[in-house]
């Protein structure tokens, strides 16, 4: 649908809204500032505001880049809703679950987004065909409806209320609210994350929605993981399947020894066999936050891979 299609008021202050943005939060931050913050998943799509007038329906990026010729699927279901709604939600297509969060690819969402609408359109016939199903719309956040009138100025709690007291008139097909988890849930963030998924979304629920801001001590995200360049110090002995084999790598961090594994079993038998040729060497690892009053701890730490390009006695670049 082009902007010329149907009455819509684009001197409203809810058309081409931006949306709020959240801040990052390290890991040792989480329990002292957001553990009384609720959760949601930090969805791997494509940031989707939708206004609904009528049967008019507006779709833009946080950019402000109007999506509603590409998702023509999408539309019609908005148009099926009761009443008129601004919507904040996330686009994309869901490849898997985990916990009730759904986790997308961003790179096949991002082939369908960046294409003219003949293209999108195409593509998604496409990949219907091959199996993919649909790209899905997931709420987070009700901003306005006809019934409610405005939440914008509301407590972020206030506007969950109200967002699933609607659902029934809100969900359809391929459009659903997303899971929210009262307080962070460290077992459900760490399967969600090794499963796949981006990370999780802490929310202050007494805080308001800022449009085109990041506000403090509102929206934080948790991202699955950081990565660092470290030097191979050593090695540990395996056990169980392992044994005789090598079991973890050492490393140091701020001068702690540090170990991690999350290597595949033909790495480790290649160090197995040749220990001296993989000390010193450079190795990408993934951690999922830091630690410790000095920020030397990292946790879970697990190979990623070796960085060849690097020469350890030059330093880390």
């Amino acid at each position: 649908m082009s902007d010329e299609v149907g009455p819509y008021d684009w001197s409203s202050p809810y058309a081409r809204m931006y949306p709020m943005l959240a801040n990052g939060l390290s890991w040792d931050q989480i329990q002292t500032k957001a553990s009384v913050y609720t959760m949601q998943a930090k969805l791997d799509g494509v940031r989707c505001m939708v206004h609904k007038t009528g049967d008019h329906v507006s779709m833009w990026t946080r950019t402000l880049h109007n999506l509603d010729d590409k998702f023509p699927r999408l539309v019609e279901q908005f148009q099926e809703m009761e009443g008129d709604y601004l919507l904040d939600g996330e686009l994309g297509y869901e490849t898997s679950t985990r916990h009730n969060m759904p986790i997308m690819d961003f790179n096949l969402t991002m082939r369908i987004v960046g294409s003219g609408p003949d293209e999108a359109i195409r593509k998604q016939a496409v990949n219907l065909q091959h199996g993919l199903g649909y790209v899905q719309y997931y709420i987070f956040d009700l901003l306005w409806s006809s019934e409610e009138g405005e939440r914008v100025g509301d407590m972020q709690r206030v506007r969950e209320a109200y967002l699933w007291n609607q659902a029934a008139d809100i969900v359809n097909d391929d459009i659903e609210i997303v899971q929210t988890y009262n307080g962070f849930d460290e077992k459900v963030y760490e399967d969600y994350v090794e499963a796949g998924g981006e990370g999780v979304i802490l929310k202050n629920p007494y805080a308001q929605y800022h449009p085109g801001k990041r506000p403090a001590n509102n929206w934080y995200k948790v991202k699955k993981f950081e990565t660092m360049e470290v030097i191979v110090t050593g090695f540990t002995a395996g056990q169980g399947k392992y044994e005789g084999m090598i079991g973890a790598i050492e490393f140091q961090v701020g001068g702690r020894i540090v170990r991690c594994s999350g290597m595949d079993d033909g790495t480790r038998f290649d160090i197995t066999m040749s220990p001296q040729n993989y000390l010193h060497r450079v190795m990408e690892i993934r951690y999922f936050g830091k630690v410790g009053r000095d920020g030397s701890g990292l946790r879970f730490p697990q190979f990623l891979r070796w960085r060849p390009d690097k020469d350890p006695l030059g330093g880390l670049h």
